[in-house]
């Protein structure tokens, strides 16, 4: 397995994954789109590289992580 095999792995884990960071956070969409939300916050998780550019992929807006005194904040509306 050479680098370019390795990351494109890693990244498919990140995204297809049943347990993948991306699939929690589409949990966390659906779950607010059913109660009329158009926006969800992701707390103490830094949303991975590849998560981040298949959510905006999707049609999301992912805004900045902000940090501060050891925990994380990120927005994602839609």
């Amino acid at each position: 397995m050479n680098a370019t095999e390795a990351r494109k792995a890693a990244t498919d884990k990140h995204i297809t994954a049943k347990d993948s960071q991306y699939e929690i956070i589409q949990g966390m969409i659906r779950e607010a789109s059913n109660k009329g939300e158009y926006e969800v916050w992701v707390y103490n998780t830094a949303i991975l590289k590849p998560v981040r550019e298949k959510l905006e992929s999707d049609g999301f807006l992912v805004g900045d992580t902000i940090s501060d005194r050891n925990e994380s904040l990120t927005k994602i509306s839609w």
